[in-house]
C-alpha cells in the first residue's frame, strides 16, 4: 500500500471532497489504469495528476503505488 505524504494528508483535511490536489505518484514502474495520471517525462516510475481526496485514497491502496505526495513544485503545469 502506498504512503500518503503528511503534507498531502493535511491538504486533504483542509479541503472538501470535490477539491482536486496536484499530486506526484511513485509506483513500482507500472502505469496505473483508471486514474488520470501522466508520466513525468524521463522518469519511468513517477506520474503526476490532479485527483480528489477519494481518488487519492483509492490510488494509495493500489499494490503498485509506493508513495503519493503533494506536487509542491507544480510539475503538473
Amino acid at each position: 500500500m502506498g504512503q500518503i505524504a503528511t503534507n498531502l494528508q493535511q491538504a486533504i483535511a483542509a479541503g472538501n471532497e470535490t477539491d482536486q490536489h496536484n499530486i506526484i505518484v511513485t509506483t513500482s514502474g507500472q502505469q496505473l489504469q483508471g486514474f488520470k495520471l501522466k508520466n513525468i517525462e524521463g522518469l519511468d516510475s513517477l506520474f503526476k495528476g490532479a485527483l480528489t481526496s477519494t481518488e487519492i485514497t483509492e490510488l494509495a491502496q493500489n499494490k503498485e503505488v509506493i508513495a503519493v505526495e503533494l506536487d509542491g513544485e507544480n510539475f503538473i503545469n
